[in-house]
Formats: structure tokens, C-alpha cells, sequence
């Protein structure tokens, strides 16, 4: 299993209702242009040993991105549902290492969030 699909997995099993799919990854090229779903898309941003001791390291420093491409009818507050998601990682051991402010797809104009997620994971 790859942190971008454990990252994704977490997002499945929350059972947001707000989210209508997850991708590890990318998106699907077929659904990339898709404005009426809110989708998250999950991404491995760093990955690397940590923890060292004799030699040898017992722990892996984790940072996930995850980014909300939000569907063009999106009718909840956008700030809620993030607040709610983000306390959701911290309460999984995640910390918050960003939350950038929303910006605008240039190809299909959904606004989109991207949120970063760091733990250190024992191995």
C-alpha cells in the first residue's frame, strides 16, 4: 500500500458525504473535466526514513497532500467541511502542515482547496 492510497483509503472510510469521489494519484483522464462532483485527490508529497538509531531508521516521515476540487453547485460552506475534515486527520495523529486558501482550476474554473497532512509513522 502506498501513503497516497492509505491517505485515500482514510478519506473513503470517513464517509463524507460531501466528497463524491477519492483518487490516489490523479484523476481519472475521462473524469478530469467532471464539474457537478466534488472530488478529492490524494498525492504522496514526502516520504522518508526517520528515527535513526544503530544504523538503521524505525519510522517514516509522511506528508500527504490532499486537494478538494469542489463541483460547481457546491452547497455547503466550503470553510465547514474543511475544519471538519482537517480535525478528522488530527484526530488519526495527523498534523496540519498546510492549508493553502482556495483557488480557481484554470481548465474547468472549479474552485479547489489543497490541504497537507504530516505524521511520522513507527514501522
Amino acid at each position: 500500500m502506498t501513503l497516497a492510497s492509505d491517505v485515500a483509503d482514510f478519506l473513503r472510510e470517513l464517509k463524507l458525504d460531501w466528497i463524491d469521489a477519492v483518487y490516489a494519484g490523479s484523476i481519472p483522464q475521462e473524469l478530469a473535466a467532471e464539474t457537478d462532483s466534488t472530488v478529492a485527490l490524494v498525492t504522496e508529497v514526502i516520504e522518508t526514513p526517520d528515527e535513526w538509531n544503530n544504523n538503521t531508521f524505525s519510522a517514516l516521515s509522511q506528508t500527504a497532500q490532499v486537494q478538494i476540487f469542489y463541483a460547481t453547485n457546491f452547497g455547503v460552506p466550503m470553510q465547514d467541511v474543511e475544519v471538519f475534515l482537517m480535525k478528522k486527520f488530527m484526530s488519526a495523529g495527523w498534523t496540519i502542515a498546510v492549508s493553502d486558501p482556495h483557488d480557481i482550476d484554470p481548465d474547468t474554473k472549479q474552485v479547489f482547496k489543497t490541504l497537507q497532512f504530516e505524521r511520522t509513522k513507527n514501522i
